[in-house]
């Protein structure tokens, strides 16, 4: 078997693409830095939205239990009133 002689052709590309491509660099680990800082985001709302959830119902559970307590002592005071 005899070797086909390969045909390189070498082009010079103008400063103007490297610096192009360069940029290009730039704005893709932009790119991918902004994901990523979506991602932490999201993550820090959902456990955020999560722990304001949990504070929502202690709050509601606290003034149904003072609700109560008033209930009961305006109930005794009404008794003994009567």
């Amino acid at each position: 078997m005899s070797e086909q002689p390969t045909n390189r052709i070498q082009v010079e590309l103008p400063a103007e693409f490297h610096a192009a491509m360069e940029e290009l660099r730039t704005i893709r680990l932009a790119q991918l830095a902004s994901v990523d800082q979506q991602r932490e985001m999201a993550r820090y709302f959902t456990e955020l939205n999560a722990w304001l959830e949990e504070q929502v119902l202690q709050r509601q559970d606290d003034i149904q239990t003072l609700k109560d307590q008033v209930e009961e002592i305006t109930a005794s005071s009404l008794a003994e009133i009567k």
